[in-house]
């Protein structure tokens, strides 16, 4: 099975001021210099984190520790 988004696609992000649990979001981890893509589900001050790609593991942190992007609005993947 192919992840959704595969490397060296390009995504477009809608900013938004609310996002809802099942969003997939661009996130940035405070002390990370790339930022990762994932489903995001809201929990109280924290967020958990699961990979579109089963490769992955799923990643909780306090909303705090993170910089929410955007919204994935578009893939563009070249053949």
């Amino acid at each position: 099975m192919f992840p959704k988004i595969q490397e060296g696609s390009k995504i477009h992000l809608k900013i938004e001021n609310t996002n809802k649990n099942g969003d997939i979001l661009a996130i940035k981890v405070k002390e990370q210099e790339n930022f990762i893509v994932r489903y995001a589900l809201f929990s109280d001050d924290t967020i958990v984190l699961t990979p579109l790609n089963s490769k992955f593991e799923t990643l909780t942190y306090k909303l705090n520790d993170v910089k929410i992007l955007g919204k994935v609005s578009k893939v563009i993947t070249e053949i």
